[in-house]
């Protein structure tokens, strides 16, 4: 069972993967008992073996296989038999780094003289490969002790993600679902709201790397840094129980401090490392380039704020500032203040260390000096000001999709993402397809450039009407009087159906029938 296995072999998708696999074994068994046997391999050679049909190995008959004897594979007759002392090392190698590629029965290589291979195989393609049951691929793959990076680092995700996901206002830890359904989720199992668990942080996590530099400045910026990981260590406790917690914690420091066991220990890489220099890009592998987390960064990294798009209110950012950075700076500036009065009275020998402490100093003040203007100014009048019609604060319209609402944020998220800029080029300049103005962002921004593109273009009046300045407008109308009027016309013929003859899940056909015509889709 999986939950017997350490989490440094545990697979994701393998319980998955197999069950699938041996659904479809039934199907497949129940079909070919209708054909005889040429036919049956006849369909096999054509669609392919059927994996969960293929002969299994014995428990005893797996135990004996070993990764002690090497396999050196040049020709297709090296590949070794399941009982060869070699194939245990075969089965690794391929498990691993996935199959040789052949040419004419001999292994090929590359220009850089090394032999080439076929892709990493999913189970079932390994059954294939070595003509056995899944079952008894998974069977051989956790006795031999193997696991791919990959699925190590996807499964230290699967638990940092939820812990990161409680602090940021994601997940209920108590439920271990999304808050927004949570309250029904207790209801459903009758339980009370749990006042111990794991709550967010307010506003988001706040990673620095001011490190022991922050022992000597007397700033009043306490939930930060390792504070946060004592409370990432608290929802797993609360979640796993302390022992499994801290055999999950121990798997994820090796997967993602130490390159999964592939570089040694470095005291430069603890958590805070990881969270402004590595952390975001695997969230964004994660929701496929749509992260539902934003890191707002300073220029090198050594300052990094996250905060849930889903959890961002008008407030969040004065909040960042206030409470967080300004803070941090304000202290910054009066340990320079202190180390140069230091400096005065210094013997030789001292005033050389101080040297260095006030240039360390003096390199992150500048640094977060630069992030706390930035994120002032597009908390105000919006970044690129002086190419704005409307200079006004950000504000986030999840309506309007990830990129387009991290677009106006682009010179905070550059240091870990470069898209955003792209898309806000875009918005500045629209061209052909790279037009954004269907956006309530390039409506807030450039108000009379999109309200004049809605007095030519219909779905952009539908689009923008009854919204912000334009609340209780009907741009649609307003703009394009006959097409309105043929709109109402054509409504007002069309029979209207009771909302009871909506399937679940489904809008009803009066709903639809009631909608403008021509409203592009917003682009997420």
């Amino acid at each position: 069972m999986e939950n017997d296995l350490p989490i440094s072999l545990v697979v994701p998708s393998e319980d998955f993967e197999l069950k699938e696999i041996l659904i479809r074994a039934d199907i497949d068994r129940e079909v070919f008992s209708t054909f005889d046997s040429e036919t049956v391999e006849a369909i096999q050679e054509e669609v392919g073996l059927s994996a969960g049909l293929l002969p299994q190995l014995s428990d005893a008959e797996i135990h004996k296989i070993t990764r002690t004897e090497t396999c050196n594979i040049e020709r297709l007759e090296d590949i070794p038999e399941v009982k060869s002392p070699s194939f245990g090392s075969y089965f690794a190698d391929v498990y691993l780094n996935g199959t040789y590629k052949f040419e004419g029965g001999y292994v090929t290589y590359s220009k850089k003289n090394t032999k080439e291979r076929d892709k990493v195989l999913n189970l079932e393609g390994l059954s294939r490969e070595f003509l056995l049951h899944p079952e008894t691929i998974v069977k051989i793959r956790r006795h031999l002790k193997l696991i791919r990076k990959s699925d190590r680092i996807e499964q230290s995700l699967r638990h940092l993600g939820f812990a990161f996901g409680v602090l940021l206002g994601r997940f209920d830890s108590q439920m271990g679902c999304l808050v927004d359904l949570a309250d029904d989720k207790r209801k459903e199992r009758n339980l009370e709201k749990d006042k111990s668990a794991p709550k967010p942080l307010q506003e988001g996590a706040y990673f620095t790397n001011l490190g022991d530099l922050r022992t000597t400045i007397s700033s009043p910026v306490k939930i930060v840094d390792e504070a946060i990981i004592e409370k990432l260590k608290e929802v797993l406790v609360y979640k796993l129980r302390k022992e499994k917690a801290d055999e999950v914690w121990n798997e994820m420091e090796i997967t993602f401090l130490q390159d999964c066991g592939e570089v040694a220990t470095d005291p430069k890489k603890n958590w805070s490392w990881f969270f402004r220099e590595s952390f975001f890009a695997l969230h964004l592998s994660k929701y496929e380039n749509r992260p539902i987390y934003f890191p707002l960064s300073s220029s090198k990294k050594n300052f990094v704020f996250y905060f849930n798009i889903h959890t961002w209110n008008p407030g969040t950012f004065s909040f960042i500032l206030s409470d967080f950075l300004n803070p941090d700076l304000k202290s910054m500036k009066a340990r320079l203040a202190s180390l140069q009065d230091a400096k005065i009275k210094a013997s030789s020998s001292e005033s050389k260390q101080i040297d260095k402490d006030i240039l360390n100093l003096q390199k992150y003040i500048l640094e977060l000096e630069d992030f706390v203007n930035t994120l002032e100014v597009i908390n105000t009048t919006g970044i690129d000001s002086n190419q704005l019609e409307a200079k006004v604060s950000y504000y986030m319209d999840l309506d309007d999709g990830v990129m387009v609402n991290s677009s106006a944020l682009h010179p905070l998220l550059e240091p870990q993402w470069k898209k955003p800029k792209e898309i806000w080029d875009a918005i500045l300049k629209p061209s052909g397809k790279k037009d954004y103005d269907w956006s309530h962002l390039a409506m807030r921004y450039f108000p009379k450039r999109v309200l004049a593109k809605c007095k030519v273009d219909p779905s952009l009046a539908v689009a923008h009407s009854d919204y912000g300045e334009h609340k209780g407008r009907d741009l649609f109308k307003e703009f394009h009087s006959e097409a309105s009027k043929k709109w109402e016309e054509r409504n007002s013929k069309e029979p209207k159906v009771k909302e009871e003859s909506a399937l679940p899940g489904m809008e009803s056909l009066s709903d639809t029938a009631t909608k403008k015509p021509g409203a592009k889709k917003k682009k997420k």
